[in-house]
């Protein structure tokens, strides 16, 4: 199995981003490690069965295994594709998705971090942490977008930012529109960096920040405010219940976020959308 599965990955890499082949390798090699990898051929429809049954034993969500489910689904429409004799990929069941409402930041936190912030008694650590919090609270951007970044991304004169939208394998440029304050926290940030990397975010190694580095400086953070440990997309969760709060549409939400389907907007403007309610009222 091990082998199709590099097949698999090194075939969607053409089309998908890299956070999306890295989740469904890892979840695919779980399934093989259950099923002692043997050959793709000889895995059963009861293989699979078992496997989701053990999962549900163990805790997982319906949700969290039906991704599980749609990879293996997908690696099996793949290994058919390419003639071999498998599982059909239809009888790869996938557990009914449950919309709960996303985890989400709040002012209160917003503002604890940025208290502990400055707090901070290095300098240079409490001008950049506090640009990275602030943009990532005033765009609504992906950690991944945040750390990918360079200086001259940034268009301060007319606040926004130019960012390659991580779901597209960077091929498509949006812009990240900014507001006077996070303007401001990034022209601080830029006059006290001192590095010749491209990278707008750097480390006090001169880096590029990435993904771990940012998650685990606002935990650092979090604990410092005492408050609970916030996930870097609570942020994002938190800007677009903004949006759906302040009336903008699906298509306004879904520009702003980067989203390539309209349809993943819709998590949010369900949850809030007080529309259908006031019809009725009209009504009854």
């Amino acid at each position: 199995m091990l082998s199709t599965i590099t097949s698999f990955n090194s075939w969607r890499s053409v089309s998908k981003s890299k956070n999306t082949i890295t989740s469904y390798d890892k979840d695919l090699r779980y399934f093989t490690l259950f099923c002692r990898n043997k050959n793709i051929e000889e895995v059963t429809e009861e293989d699979i069965t078992q496997y989701i049954l053990l999962s549900k034993t163990l805790g997982w969500s319906d949700n969290s295994i039906r991704l599980k489910a749609v990879a293996i689904r997908e690696l099996f429409q793949y290994a058919t594709n390419k003639g071999q004799k498998c599982v059909s990929p239809k009888l790869v069941a996938l557990p009914n998705h449950e919309v709960k409402p996303p985890k989400a930041a709040t002012i209160e936190d917003y503002h604890a971090l940025l208290e502990a912030i400055e707090a901070e008694p290095k300098r240079t650590l409490r001008i950049r942490n506090k640009a990275i919090v602030m943009t990532l609270y005033a765009t609504g951007c992906r950690v991944g977008e945040l750390v990918s970044l360079n200086v001259e991304s940034l268009v301060l004169d007319e606040n926004k930012a130019l960012v390659l939208t991580e779901k597209t394998k960077g091929e498509r440029h949006r812009e990240l529109f900014l507001d006077d304050r996070t303007t401001e926290a990034l022209s601080d940030w830029l006059q006290v960096r001192e590095c010749n990397d491209p990278a707008l975010f750097i480390t006090r190694r001169f880096k590029r920040m990435g993904r771990i580095s940012i998650r685990q400086m606002i935990h650092v953070y979090c604990e410092r405010a005492n408050i609970r440990k916030i996930n870097c997309h609570e942020f994002r969760h938190f800007f677009a219940l903004d949006c759906v709060k302040n009336g903008l549409n699906n298509s306004a939400i879904s520009s702003l976020l980067g989203h390539i389907n309209i349809q993943s907007s819709f998590v949010y403007t369900r949850l809030r959308d007080k529309s259908l309610q006031k019809a009725h009222e009209l009504v009854r």
